[in-house]
């Protein structure tokens, strides 16, 4: 019997790899460099979601916003203005998208791991999360061919998209793999979990107390500072992502200022050019030494600071479900994996605020009103975004602190269940707990 109810949970494992999959071939379409060809008369570039492969001289940097802002700047190019629009809003989406697919995915593979080693029974949210997962990278890749391929435009604008094609390998090749696999990973599972409500697997379920005391106070009392904390972190860093001023640099009689990914008037032709784009122009210009620098110090300093974000945001949606699990009295997840959760939205957004001002190289003590040296990089100084990126870690790094230590010492009831959820027997004593936690822990 116990060969058999092995071999029923080791089913689980079969959808488990084929999400893995899927979201490796995720990953690999979204780096990819082919995902669109544009042609200009016997040269033909290729463009992926972030920038353009072949391009040369000041485009090498450049990414579907940067072509489609200058080419929109003069009315005869409204052919290509009309292209390179299409193509940010359709790059743009499709990575949101398959963002929150990826994030859909990584839950999904959790509950699953979970159900493995009898930490949590399958529920009917995998479903939601698989059907998330796939229809979310569905929508993204229909809406990038809606916008990109020309049998897609509407008539009226089908004569205007005779120089930008979809690229038939790649990028798009791996993305419709990717679709397939997402469906089969699905049937799978509906299999899987049949099989184990035949086959009765037990699973158990972890209580905490909520008024347990935890140094004096109890443990709704933590919990609720953990989220007042926490709360406010993130709409501190979601005010400086929203605010758009990050530096000022006075220039002569006159100043910019510039955000976090853009530049509001560095070029007196255009507002909000991206740092990357106002990189590639400023390089090309021998005589521009000192912008260049700094251009590429604060496009390099975007860069860090949204990977490390990123990652904090994929780490703060695996703690919010810790987080609301033990509000509702459960003890949720692998007990690692919470602290983890936990401490990695912390680190990677102090991550984030070192590598924005060590790659933008920024001071707190610049005297930005100076006027620089030949091929000296420009002076600037910081307004409210980098102070509120520095505060912002004021909050979140003792929340993790704080769900640490209460979530160490939370007091926790076992009991064994069937998947209709009736227990099996007796509830474990505390102190068969403490053993096999401190066990486990290890």
């Amino acid at each position: 019997m116990l060969s058999i109810e092995r071999w029923q949970k080791s089913q689980t494992l079969i959808p488990i790899a084929l999400f893995i999959a899927c979201l490796v071939l995720m990953t690999i379409s979204s780096l990819s460099t082919h995902w669109a060809t544009i042609q200009d008369g016997s040269e033909v570039y290729h463009m992926g979601l972030w920038s353009c492969k072949d391009c040369g001289g000041p485009y090498k940097t450049w990414d579907w916003k940067c072509f489609s802002v200058f080419t929109c700047i003069s009315p005869q190019n409204l052919k290509n203005c009309l292209e390179f629009t299409a193509g940010a809003k359709a790059s743009n989406a499709y990575i949101g998208l398959e963002l929150f697919a990826f994030i859909s995915g990584l839950l999904l593979i959790e509950k699953l791991l979970l159900s493995y080693w009898n930490k949590h029974y399958i529920s009917n949210s995998v479903y939601l999360l698989s059907s998330l997962m796939s229809i979310s990278h569905l929508i993204g890749y229909l809406y990038w061919r809606y916008l990109i391929n020309e049998e897609l435009i509407p008539d009226e604008r089908a004569s205007l998209s005779a120089s930008l094609h979809l690229a038939s390998r790649d990028g798009s090749i791996i993305a419709v793999t990717c679709i397939f696999l997402s469906f089969f990973s699905i049937i799978a599972l509906v299999l899987s979990m049949k099989m184990q409500k035949k086959a009765s697997l037990s699973t158990c379920l972890d209580t905490i107390s909520l008024d347990a005391p935890v140094t004096r106070f109890s443990m709704k009392y933590w919990m609720h500072r953990v989220g007042v904390l926490l709360a406010a972190g993130i709409c501190l860093i979601g005010i400086i992502l929203y605010y758009g001023r990050w530096v000022l640099r006075f220039t002569g009689n006159s100043y910019w200022e510039g955000g976090l990914a853009t530049c509001k008037d560095c070029d007196e032709n255009i507002i909000n050019l991206n740092w990357n784009c106002l990189e590639s122009i400023s390089c090309v210009d021998e005589t521009a030494t000192g912008s260049c620098e700094l251009y590429t110090n604060l496009s390099s300093a975007f860069k860090g600071f949204a990977i490390c974000e990123i990652i904090a945001a994929v780490f703060l949606v695996f703690f919010l479900q810790t987080y609301t699990k033990i509000l509702m009295g459960k003890n949720y997840g692998f007990p690692v994996m919470n602290y983890l959760y936990a401490i990695g939205v912390s680190f990677f957004n102090l991550l984030a605020t070192f590598f924005w001002f060590y790659l933008s190289g920024a001071s707190l003590t610049t005297d930005c009103q100076r006027e620089a040296q030949q091929n000296e990089l420009p002076p600037v100084c910081l307004t409210f975004g980098p102070f509120g990126l520095l505060f912002s870690n004021i909050f979140l790094i003792p929340m993790s602190i704080i769900f640490c230590y209460a979530y160490y010492h939370r007091e926790v009831r076992i009991e064994l269940m069937t998947p209709e959820r009736k227990p099996l027997g007796d509830e474990r004593s505390q102190t068969d707990f403490d053993r096999i936690q401190s066990n486990s822990d290890n």
